[in-house]
């Protein structure tokens, strides 16, 4: 299947956001409840290698749900390593063959083009998260979101999604996986509007 878009643009915007990241900014409170800048630096880097593992397939039957939290410790790597890990996932998805078929990320299955709109959705939603954390407002978190649905019509399954519900300051975007409902099928991507406040991460983690 060719490529339905490209993560270039989110992923470029999301490493703007960490490289202005300053070491005394990493106990700053984010839009998700509990969370620190710290914290979801340390998601950030789990779910850039989940989602490529998706592209490649290499993930599937093995995949678990992400750990987050103050627990999941933050590489001193991170400046570099996000940046890298960002790349290989863009990469990762521009090869046809990572459309095809059903792929695997955080302990859920679903088909290949809908793990793409997740992994775009991860992006942009934490590039906002991120950006308001440190008193910026990145014009790239509001792109055009392509839908989630796949052309039969199967509409996502629940998200291993850190923070499933949005800040009511949050970008206007149309329903993804950031405002899904805990069922196993969420309703098709509707007009845009405001989300709800999120809970934190060990609540989200604590439910799923």
């Amino acid at each position: 299947m060719h490529p339905n878009f490209d993560l270039e643009p989110a992923a470029t915007a999301l490493e703007a956001v960490v490289g202005a990241i300053a070491d005394d900014q990493l106990t700053a409170p984010t839009p998700c409840a509990d969370t620190s800048v710290r914290d979801l630096l340390a998601h950030v880097i789990g779910l850039t290698e989940a989602f490529r593992q998706a592209a490649t397939k290499e993930a599937v039957g093995r995949s678990v749900p992400p750990a987050v939290g103050p627990e999941t410790a933050l590489p001193a790597d991170w400046r570099s390593r996000i940046p890298a890990q960002l790349k290989a996932l863009v990469e990762a998805w521009r090869d046809p063959a990572a459309w095809d078929g059903e792929t695997e990320a955080g302990g859920v299955s679903a088909p290949a083009v809908v793990m793409a709109t997740i992994a775009l959705d991860e992006i942009v939603v934490h590039t906002w998260d991120l950006a308001r954390a440190i008193g910026q407002q990145p014009e790239s978190t509001r792109p055009t979101w392509p839908s989630c649905s796949n052309s039969s019509g199967t509409h996502r399954p629940r998200a291993p999604r850190a923070c499933s519900v949005r800040s009511s300051e949050s970008p206007k975007t149309p329903h993804s996986w950031t405002a899904s409902s805990d069922s196993p099928a969420a309703t098709p991507p509707g007009p845009a509007d405001h989300f709800r406040p999120r809970p934190s991460l060990r609540a989200i983690r604590a439910i799923s």
